[in-house]
């Protein structure tokens, strides 16, 4: 088990943990209210919303359907809530996938600190 935790994996080892790590994910992401393959993109859009945005209607798990007349419908449209929909699944999967890379390159001895360069060299690379 060692050998697997601290040496790199070829690809076809990798390929096949991924595939395993799929079925899970789109398991919960179901239960989520999200039917979809995994995938970040839109995961990144809510974290930019959830740092940007006030208002937001937080979504932690699938709505029930709803059960209801076309006139209580009509008269219940007034009640939902305002401001974009977040939902958690997709942020918990964009923190999980930044964390887990970390801890991989930590566990392979290559991960390294965010250097933030002087300003002088950042304007100059703008320039470039």
């Amino acid at each position: 088990m060692q050998g697997l935790l601290f040496k790199a994996w070829k690809p076809w080892m990798a390929g096949i943990a991924i595939g395993l790590l799929v079925i899970p994910a789109y398991l919960t992401s179901a239960l989520s209210g999200r039917n979809y393959p995994l995938g970040v993109t839109h995961g990144v859009l809510h974290v930019q919303l959830l740092v940007t945005e006030s208002s937001l209607n937080h979504v932690w798990q699938k709505s029930p359907p709803p059960d209801i007349t076309s006139k209580e419908k009509t008269e219940n449209t007034a009640d939902k809530p305002a401001g974009k929909k977040v939902s958690w699944w997709l942020i918990v999967l964009v923190i999980s996938l930044v964390a887990g890379s970390w801890v991989s390159a930590r566990t392979m001895n290559k991960a390294r600190m965010i250097k933030i360069p002087y300003s002088a060299s950042f304007i100059r690379s703008l320039r470039d």
